[in-house]
């Protein structure tokens, strides 16, 4: 049996041994520290040099996605034409749980790239419906005519944005930033104005002003017709 004493200097001993594994443990994990420290500060050093090219880097990215520059697959999306109008069929998305007093659902968008080479822009340009994210509840002729009109509000817009950039004289420091501007503006304008329809209209219930916007519409896309060639 171990006696008091030498039970108090085992225990003194042990302390030792352990105070000296803490001790270098830690320094142990400080000069690893300092090396994790140094390859920060070089990784630091390295990226904000090119910040400026890391920013532009993650603004393009970011202006290519979403409904800016969208390049997501459209294989199932319907192209706008005067002679192919939307039908009940065409709306295959399901009734959401809120609707909030809606009947029906058109969901549209505008999409647009563009390719630059020797200073030359092309662009491709489309106003798309969306089957799979627009829904309808109640059937009538009178909503088919309201939803109708908020896709050719698309095509107002796609027309209008071709037609800026046919405005648009190319330079090549600031074209990307330049032709963000241009979308933005007008993407920003269409959901003005698509909201304006809803408003004015309430949603196609008042039958009047339904006819009315119905003929301004029809009215708009004639007036933009020379800008109709963007396919």
């Amino acid at each position: 049996m171990t006696t008091t004493s030498q039970y108090k200097l085992q225990m003194y001993k042990n302390k030792r041994v352990l105070v000296s594994y803490f001790n270098n443990t830690f320094r142990t994990f400080y000069k690893l520290n300092t090396s994790v420290k140094a390859l920060l500060n070089m990784l630091y050093k390295r990226v904000t040099k090119n910040m400026n090219k890391v920013f532009f880097l993650l603004l393009s990215v970011l202006s290519l996605s979403a409904s800016v520059f969208a390049q997501e697959n459209t294989d199932n999306y319907i192209t706008w034409s005067a002679k192919r109008k939307l039908t009940w069929k065409d709306f295959k998305a399901s009734i959401p749980a809120v609707t909030r007093g809606a009947s029906a659902s058109t969901a549209t968008s505008l999409h647009f790239s563009y390719s630059v080479k020797a200073g030359n822009i092309t662009y491709e340009l489309n106003s798309f419906f969306n089957p799979e994210k627009s829904w309808v509840k109640d059937k009538t002729d009178l909503i088919l005519g309201h939803e109708q009109g908020h896709f050719d509000i698309a095509e107002i817009y796609i027309r209008k944005l071709y037609k800026a950039l046919q405005e648009y004289t190319f330079d090549k420091k600031t074209y990307k930033k330049d032709l963000q501007d241009i979308y933005r503006q007008v993407a920003k304008d269409k959901d003005v104005f698509q909201n304006e329809y809803d408003a004015e209209t309430n949603h196609s219930i008042n039958v009047a002003k339904q006819k009315e916007w119905e003929e301004k519409i029809k009215g708009i896309l004639k007036e933009l017709e020379p800008y109709a060639k963007y396919k």
